[in-house]
């Protein structure tokens, strides 16, 4: 979870994330659909941060742990009755758990 404010581009009509360093060691640029786009701009909206600052954060640590991200996946796999939710089911899994805590919570309140 090492994506950092910075590797963020967002418009109306395209984005994307770098991920720098992601499995494998490999760099990666992964476009964002209008979905993905409009939550994470919802997102840095309520996390206004600085640019160096980690994308994602715990109340513990300025970055999240994959094993933190593990457990939030886990908690709305149950909540929800998605069986087949995982980090892996969609790539990355910074856009799971996007997805997964801003649009799952908006759902079940």
């Amino acid at each position: 979870m090492t994506v950092r404010i910075s590797d963020t581009q967002i418009t109306d009509r395209k984005g994307q994330i770098t991920v720098r360093n992601g499995k494998g060691g490999k760099y990666r640029e992964i476009p964002l659909n209008n979905d993905v786009r409009k939550v994470l701009a919802l997102y840095l909206a309520e996390y206004p941060r600085l640019a160096n600052d980690y994308l994602f954060f715990t109340n513990r640590s300025p970055k999240m742990t994959t094993r933190a991200a593990q457990v939030i996946v886990e908690k709305y796999k149950e909540l929800t009755g998605i069986a087949h939710l995982n980090c892996h089911s969609c790539i990355p899994s910074v856009i799971s758990w996007l997805l997964i805590r801003y649009r799952w919570m908006s759902l079940l309140g």
